[in-house]
């Protein structure tokens, strides 16, 4: 699994090698049952827990996209490209919309960056809450206030500090995004099971970290990383190297003592 580049800032690895990396990382942390542990692992001690996650997608004002992909419409626009806040990165990043391959993906924002809903092609868009209507000329920071009250409520979960803001940002980029006036619906993802792991334990099994890099295509799928303060949440197939102490506190949850599987 040969590294890429003649420096550590060019130090990435193509997607085959990620991927055969990650099935070390599986192999070595993933367990099935659910126990009670703590929120943030601990070197030689990971954690299991529950992916609880929240999204917030974007339609035109009417909403009617989503009701001609539940139909079935020949009229989708095809799958492209548009720019909105990443309130991860703090900047401008490439988020898609429109239909490919039996799957409409609207563009959405997550607690820390953005995401997609990927409406399957004859199903009724998946929404729960209130749905919301964005003006482009109206007040962004009263708007932005509301949707992060009904974003605690849902989730249950206190939002990342500054989040109000940037998700104002979000807003304004969003309105340019679909040219006009937008409607909101939150979408609760499925809940899933993780175990986390530090990233000295990661190294210690498989004597390497790497990092996704979103934008770099498959040549350039990640980059080694020697990031201390890191976390790696593995499934049964695949992990996320790249999560933070803000990722772990709003979308994950340990298990209670009354979930635990039998031993």
């Amino acid at each position: 699994m040969a590294l890429e580049g003649s420096s550590r800032q060019e130090a990435f690895i193509n997607k085959e090698a990620y991927e055969e990396w990650q099935s070390e990382v599986v192999a070595a942390f993933y367990e099935e049952g659910s126990r009670c542990t703590e929120l943030f692992p601990q070197t030689g001690a990971p954690s299991v827990l529950r992916k609880c996650k929240f999204i917030l997608y974007a339609l035109e004002d009417t909403g009617k996209t989503a009701r001609l992909v539940e139909l079935k419409s020949e009229d989708l626009p095809e799958k492209t490209s548009l720019m909105m806040y990443h309130v991860g990165s703090q900047t401008l990043d490439f988020v898609s919309r429109g239909f490919k391959e039996g799957v409409f993906s609207h563009p959405a924002c997550d607690l820390g960056g953005l995401s997609n809903y990927k409406q399957k092609l004859g199903e009724a868009a998946d929404f729960t809450g209130e749905t919301l209507t964005i003006q482009k000329n109206c007040n962004l920071c009263e708007q932005s206030k509301a949707i992060c009250q009904q974003w605690r409520d849902l989730a249950k979960v206190e939002l990342p500090e500054n989040f109000e803001a940037d998700l104002q940002t979000w807003l304004a980029t969003a309105i340019i995004a679909l040219g006009g006036d937008i409607q909101l619906r939150f979408r609760a993802l499925p809940e899933e099971h993780r175990v986390v792991a530090t990233v000295a334990d990661v190294r210690a099994k498989t004597g390497k970290y790497y990092t996704r890099v979103f934008s770099g295509g498959e040549d350039r799928y990640a980059e080694e990383s020697t990031a201390t303060d890191l976390f790696c949440a593995v499934a049964s197939q695949i992990i996320t190297p790249n999560l933070n102490s803000k990722n772990l506190k709003t979308e994950y949850r340990p298990y209670a003592k009354s979930d635990a599987s039998p031993a």
